[in-house]
């Protein structure tokens, strides 16, 4: 048959009739089959298991990664590929791997350890029930694994309530620096607290913190304080 203008996304069923000499007829028809000449609609792909996008990471060995959005309105999905690498659409770390219909793949245990310094892209392909296909490719991450560095310890800022070295005569404030980097990633996070008394934390990604209003007693004179850092990827590191 040729010539027949078919319409994408309807069903079309084919029906055969057999007769015999004695006029006697019997047909069968098929399941019907969908026109589908488009690719399926493209996603977007999330770095992480999570369902936000994240841009560091502390693991050599594992990768996963979050889809929404692929969709085909004609004939649907019938599977997911994946492939992983240091560049865009690259697949030097995992090569294409067929996944069924699902939105979020864990590789746990990558033999070869991913690079360092290098970003790392998830491409995702959608396969439609023609076979057709479309991907995306996510903006990329970074691996981590290193803690953050303090090249100055807490110490109590002299100019600010104190008479002597490591001791403060106000009760209601003391002012403490430190420097800490990390080269790889960026500081997110600082806390810091005073062994003191009860409490006294605070979330700053300030190099200088002041503390106000906080009540202590006569008998203290030496101040010990703690501070846990924390990088894009949440490594630790306490003094």
């Amino acid at each position: 048959l040729k010539g027949i203008n078919f319409a994408v996304g309807r069903r079309y069923y084919t029906t055969v009739t057999a007769c015999n000499t004695a006029d006697l007829c019997s047909s069968v028809t098929s399941d019907g089959v969908i026109i589908d000449s488009s690719p399926p609609n493209i996603g977007k792909i999330k770095d992480g298991a999570d369902y936000i996008d994240i841009n560091y990471q502390p693991l050599r060995s594992y990768v996963a990664a979050t889809w929404y959005g692929f969709n085909d309105p004609q004939s649907g999905l019938d599977k997911y590929s994946i492939r992983v690498g240091t560049l865009i659409g690259g697949n030097d770390i995992i090569s294409q791997t067929d996944l069924p219909l699902t939105d979020i793949v864990v590789f746990p245990n990558i033999t070869e350890p991913i690079p360092t310094n290098t970003r790392i892209y998830v491409t995702v392909r959608a396969y439609n029930k023609a076979g057709l296909y479309s991907e995306a490719t996510s903006n990329g991450l970074l691996v981590d694994d290193s803690p953050p560095i303090f090249s100055s310890k807490p110490k109590l800022f002299q100019q600010l309530g104190s008479r002597r070295e490591n001791s403060i005569i106000y009760r209601s404030g003391m002012k403490i620096t430190w420097e800490v980097s990390d080269g790889e990633s960026y500081i997110e996070r600082q806390y810091i607290s005073v062994n003191s008394h009860k409490g006294g934390e605070i979330n700053s990604t300030s190099t200088e913190i002041v503390y106000t209003a906080v009540p202590l007693g006569h008998d203290r004179t030496t101040i010990c304080e703690k501070n846990e850092n924390f990088d894009d990827r949440s490594a630790i590191v306490q003094i």
